[in-house]
């Protein structure tokens, strides 16, 4: 074997007696003992385009050499009966023993064509450029796809169908239904209540605002989020004249931590979710426990880095504590409405699986009942939806279905 050989080394239940692979036919000059398989996955196929190409490699079983493996029809058949041909057409047809392959060389394969490494480089090119930031990234999954359509790559119907629109209708729903919530003032409320819980104390609200920042993402946008709780963060920072930029950072690492906890805290939540076919409940049960503890993890080093750092006189103290957060609600009644339709969401989304209905049909769903009971302005609301992003992941599903 060479250096740059892939190993798999497994010991597989032998075949029942006498069977045959599937869609082939038993060769009257079929050898036995010969290398062979049964369920089996070969790792000289882990590199290849499973359902195009194949590789061939030496196989070594019971000690004697092995014939070359060539013309795999489907690699993943390994994974049941396999139908696989050796030299001389001798098809394997006994028992499969413990076994070996060996990466050798790569043949018989169906060589790539222009459309396939065409859209490889749009897609690498792309990827490039969205890290580089020279270019704002919904600009570049733009131009990726257009010059995936006039390179006739993808058709338009076969683009359109790349896009996962689930995810693209969770987006749209939750800014929908948070650009109409921001109107009642119900975030500034959290904001100043929670500093007046921690008493003014500098690290208890930073503790408290990071907190806050995570359960927030793990219903609503992660920058949303941080745009809302940002001014407040400013306010309560300059209040107590300390340097607000710690805070601003510890509220930023929680968006990000708190956005994994649910299905909908996080695109790549959303896009897994709907791929898979996890639920809400599924990622409360496997992810939320490990973001709790990762959430810990952080602050306990801002603790050291910070917390010990931070202290501010009575006065300041004071004048944190003579904010009014009723002042800071803007229609009663909307922030009522808001609080029971956010309750119905996230019951909705934990029942979605159950009920048989898309994560994006309740939340596109909340949004639609929020805009009708409270009579808002649904143009103004369309404002603050970042059609950017959705762009941007509409482009980035074709270049990826490319």
């Amino acid at each position: 074997s060479c250096a740059s050989c892939a190993r798999f080394l497994a010991v597989f239940p032998a075949r029942p007696p006498g069977a045959v692979a599937p869609d082939s036919q038993a060769s009257p000059n079929a050898s036995a003992p010969c290398a062979a398989f049964g369920h089996a996955f070969c790792a000289v196929f882990a590199a290849a385009r499973l359902s195009r190409q194949a590789s061939c490699g030496r196989v070594v079983c019971g000690g004697r050499a092995g014939r070359r493996l060539r013309n795999v029809k489907n690699p993943i058949s390994a994974l049941v009966w396999w139908n696989i041909t050796y030299d001389k057409g001798v098809l394997c047809r006994s028992p499969p023993v413990r076994a070996f392959v060996v990466c050798n060389e790569w043949c018989d394969m169906e060589a790539m064509d222009f459309n396939q490494i065409f859209a490889i480089a749009v897609f690498i090119v792309a990827i490039v450029t969205i890290m580089s930031e020279k270019i704002h990234r919904t600009l570049v999954a733009i131009a990726g796809t257009v010059i995936l359509l006039l390179a006739h790559v993808l058709s338009f119907d076969t683009a359109i169908s790349h896009i996962d629109f689930n995810t693209l209708g969770v987006l749209f729903g939750m800014m929908l239904f948070v650009a109409v919530v921001r109107e009642s003032g119900l975030f500034e409320f959290l904001a100043i209540k929670t500093a007046k819980a921690a008493k003014g104390n500098p690290w208890r609200i930073m503790v408290l605002f990071a907190v806050l920042t995570a359960v927030l993402s793990a219903f609503l946008d992660n920058v949303t989020t941080v745009l809302l709780i940002g001014p407040m963060t400013l306010t309560i920072c300059k209040l107590l004249k300390i340097n607000p930029i710690p805070f601003f950072m510890v509220e930023i690492m929680a968006s990000n931590i708190g956005g994994t906890a649910t299905l909908i805290g996080d695109p790549p939540n959303i896009m897994i979710g709907s791929a898979a076919g996890f639920t809400f409940a599924d990622f409360i049960m496997y992810d939320t426990p490990v973001v709790i503890v990762i959430l810990a993890a952080v602050i306990g080093v801002f603790y050291i880095m910070y917390g010990r750092k931070m202290k501010v006189s009575e006065e300041d103290r004071e004048r944190v504590m003579n904010l009014v957060e009723y002042e800071q609600i803007h229609d009663k009644r909307l922030m009522t409405q808001s609080i029971v339709v956010l309750v119905l969401v996230v019951v909705g989304f934990m029942m979605h699986g159950a009920l048989g209905v898309e994560s994006s049909v309740i939340a596109i769903s909340a949004a639609a009942i929020l805009l009708l009971i409270s009579g808002r302005d649904i143009t103004k609301a369309l404002v603050h939806v970042e059609w950017t992003t959705l762009a941007f992941f509409a482009g980035l599903f074709i270049i990826v279905g490319g």
